[in-house]
């Protein structure tokens, strides 16, 4: 728990032919008291059985904790972390199978200096970084308008259900993931487009080294498709936490990063690209594409501190629709009281020029390539308590 304050301004541009295509000047700030500013509450189970010969069975199952307006504990499906069991086996490796984390997004908190904090600021790993559970997207400080690409979860799928993930053990310092999901495969003859059907599937892998001394470099790929009826209308599913809740959408994430520990210092370089298309229509798209540069150092056993800063670009739609141009840097800082507890200050900045007019979120076909552009700038803090246990 902890203060945290968003300070969000929109410079519109006017009128662009007509009031349809207005872009407005907006500024909202937000400031309080909540949770979740270095990392999201949750409360969780996990045990493990030696199975013996080397083979053990585990699982693990946790839910967020809601520190919202009733303080309520979150027993919804967007509050679900991870539930999934497993089993290992010594010298080879283990599959898990639920609700699980992506390849991809373990490797991002490999190899991100700001250990996905929940503060913007932060190209590759974005968080609305706003007050409490208002949606203080960057660009507007109202829920639902997330057309600057820089909303909570849109670089990449966090967790997906109905998935199964195989981890090797490291072998000379090379080690791979691979996931699979199948979470409906409705193949019923029906034609209503009022009917809804949820043929969801996807495919990753991931490829990470640590064979030399200090080094760290990984690759990612993963791709999550939904597949409706052709009159459906194409919504790209594009953040949240979830498998993909888009419609004909087909949603490739790649990730490449690298990382060098100097002792004292630790370096990170990233690169994450996102594309949803339309199925139906593969000239409509989504696209947000970033490069960032971190460092971290532990500068006492107490004290650590990172900084890092990133560049993008964002598209809200492949039809010619102006492509956003994206900077944000991050700061911050903990101190540790104990090996369970530590204070912790974080900062973030995140601009966006050049971005269209329309929300990507709704049906990107719907947005105008007249749309008069706007720029948007972001700050956020957050200094609080984390407790771990």
């Amino acid at each position: 728990m902890g203060y945290v304050s968003t300070s969000t301004v929109q410079r519109g541009s006017g009128l662009n032919g007509t009031t349809a295509n207005a872009t407005p000047s907006l500024s909202q700030q937000t400031s309080g008291i909540s949770g979740g500013g270095q990392s999201t509450s949750r409360l969780g189970f996990r045990g493990t059985e030696d199975l013996g010969g080397g083979m053990n069975a585990f699982f693990t199952v946790e839910s967020a904790l809601n520190e919202g307006a009733n303080g309520t504990f979150a027993a919804t499906a967007t509050g679900t972390r991870l539930a999934f069991v497993g089993l290992g086996k010594r010298g080879l490796g283990t599959v898990q199978a639920g609700t699980v984390y992506t390849p991809l997004f373990e490797e991002v908190g490999a190899t991100d200096a700001g250990g996905q904090n929940n503060n913007g600021g932060n190209l590759i790993h974005p968080r609305n970084g706003g007050f409490g559970g208002t949606n203080n997207v960057h660009g507007v400080a109202t829920t639902g308008i997330t057309r600057s690409g820089n909303s909570t979860n849109d670089s990449y799928t966090v967790r997906t259900s109905n998935a199964a993930v195989f981890k090797t053990d490291r072998f000379s310092g090379l080690q791979g993931k691979l996931m699979l999901v199948s979470a409906g495969n409705d193949s019923n003859n029906q034609t209503s487009s009022a009917t809804t059907v949820n043929n969801n599937r996807g495919l990753g892998g991931n490829l990470n080294f640590d064979g030399v001394k200090n080094l760290y470099v990984t690759a990612s790929w993963q791709n999550i498709r939904q597949d409706g009826f052709a009159s459906s209308a194409f919504a790209p599913g594009y953040n949240g936490g979830g498998i993909n809740p888009g419609v004909n959408a087909d949603d490739t994430q790649t990730y490449y990063a690298a990382s060098y520990d100097f002792g004292k210092l630790t370096a990170y370089a990233q690169y994450i690209n996102r594309k949803v298309t339309n199925t139906t229509d593969r000239s409509n798209y989504v696209k947000r594409t970033a490069q960032q540069i971190g460092v971290k150092s532990q500068l006492t056993s107490t004290i650590g501190v990172w900084a890092s800063a990133g560049q993008g670009k964002f598209n809200p739609n492949g039809q010619g629709i102006k492509e956003a141009n994206m900077n944000g840097y991050q700061l911050g800082g903990t101190y540790n009281l104990s090996k369970r507890t530590n204070l912790y200050g974080i900062f973030g900045n995140t601009s966006t020029s050049n971005a269209a007019n329309g929300a990507y979120a709704a049906n990107p076909t719907t947005v105008s390539a007249t749309a008069a552009p706007y720029s948007a700038n972001q700050s956020s803090y957050a200094v609080g308590v984390r407790h771990t246990f």
